[in-house]
């Protein structure tokens, strides 16, 4: 297809290429809107603004020091607590307890390869919904272990694969892992 087909495409034909698994699927922060997480008692997902102003205020930094940089909260988080709590932390906020039925619609199609900047797996939970598999990846993976339909491959981490070891490379969080450079070079 070139992109003057695209321009004349009718949705009916946009949706018979995701069917027939011809189409990406990128998805952000947005996605995860109305999710639930294991925080508090059905508690939905939360913005990262939201998160890096409770990291601030749990490390008692002063108003005037606060910012909306998710990194620089976590640092402040994971100094003073260490390595341990802010994985705990984040598998509170990450973790899918329960997601939207329009997320779980999204586990109907199938996607040519699914991509997102989001550490949950409400990708991966609306595909069991929908009987069957998406494998949580991250860029640093060997593209030729994987089937390229089956995985969603996380750029900035997957929270189910968030350890002591990978908390400072493969997950994107604070400053440091945020200049390495995964996707480049890798295939994905």
């Amino acid at each position: 297809m070139n992109k003057h087909d695209f321009a004349d495409m009718t949705l009916d034909e946009a949706i018979k290429l995701i069917h027939n698994g011809n189409c990406l699927l990128f998805t952000g922060a947005g996605f995860s809107i109305g999710a639930k997480n294991y925080r508090q008692n059905n508690c939905e997902f939360r913005a990262a603004k939201d998160i890096t102003q409770e990291l601030y205020n749990l490390c008692d930094v002063s108003i005037d020091e606060q910012d909306y940089d998710l990194s620089r909260a976590s640092l402040w988080y994971k100094e003073l607590f260490g390595a341990h709590k802010i994985i705990e932390y984040l598998q509170y906020e990450f973790i899918v307890k329960e997601i939207t039925p329009t997320q779980s619609e999204y586990g109907k199609y199938n996607w040519r390869r699914c991509y997102t900047l989001n550490y949950d797996e409400i990708l991966e939970t609306a595909y069991r919904q929908n009987g069957k598999l998406l494998t949580p990846v991250t860029p640093s993976k060997n593209i030729q272990d994987y089937h390229s339909g089956t995985v969603c491959i996380h750029l900035n981490g997957t929270i189910s694969n968030l350890n002591l070891n990978t908390v400072e490379s493969e997950f994107k969080l604070t400053s440091s892992s945020y200049a390495k450079d995964y996707i480049k070079h890798t295939g994905w």
